[in-house]
């Protein structure tokens, strides 16, 4: 999972949102960063008894996340670059590969064929948000607020699904303004309703 932050202080939110989203762990392995084993950190892993562990210092190997983040970094670049999207939008990106990678199954004996989501959660993932679209494809909106004469349906880029918005199918979209929005009714550009 995937919570992008302004600063390093956020990172006891970020545990926050995993457990509203996820689930309490049951371990929290880290490295010997402050923000992730003092101050309002320690004191949500002592509140909701998550064991806390720390790697040694500069041994990133004993942290398992770090191949992943190797990889979703690496699917990150590869993808920004292909569609030519701007940098300042890699946090939607990450949050969109990160996502990605939960959803699909992987050639790893501890999964025994199941994604990581499935894992987890215990259930099937519902994959139908990432059907319509994929990242940095263009789409249409309604923008219910557009004064008349002007047209009402716009050009937007997708940039990912909006979970805590809304109902399901309600999407990030980026318009020619550049500032993200958030809407549940998107058509591509072939004109199919999503």
């Amino acid at each position: 999972k995937f919570y992008p932050m302004k600063t390093k202080s956020e990172g006891p939110n970020t545990l926050v949102s995993f457990m509203q989203d996820i689930g309490i762990p049951s371990d929290l392995h880290s490295d010997n960063a402050n923000e992730l084993t003092q101050g309002k950190m320690r004191e949500l892993l002592k509140e909701f008894w998550i064991k806390p562990s720390q790697s040694e210092p500069h041994s990133p190997w004993q942290v398992r996340a770090e191949l992943a983040i190797r990889e979703i970094k690496k699917a990150v670049r590869d993808t920004m670059q292909r569609t030519r999207a701007p940098l300042r939008l890699w946090d939607y990106c990450t949050v969109y590969q990160c996502e990605l990678r939960n959803l699909i199954a992987h050639p790893f004996y501890q999964l025994n064929g199941r994604t990581p989501y499935e894992l987890v959660v215990g259930r099937t993932p519902d994959i139908s948000e990432y059907l319509d679209f994929g990242w940095y494809d263009n789409v249409w909106y309604y923008d219910q607020d557009a004064p008349f004469p002007m047209e009402r349906r716009k050009l937007a880029k997708w940039i990912g699904v909006a979970h805590r918005v809304g109902q399901a199918l309600c999407y990030y979209l980026l318009p020619a303004n550049g500032i993200p929005i958030v809407r549940s009714t998107v058509q591509s550009l072939t004109g199919e309703d999503s």
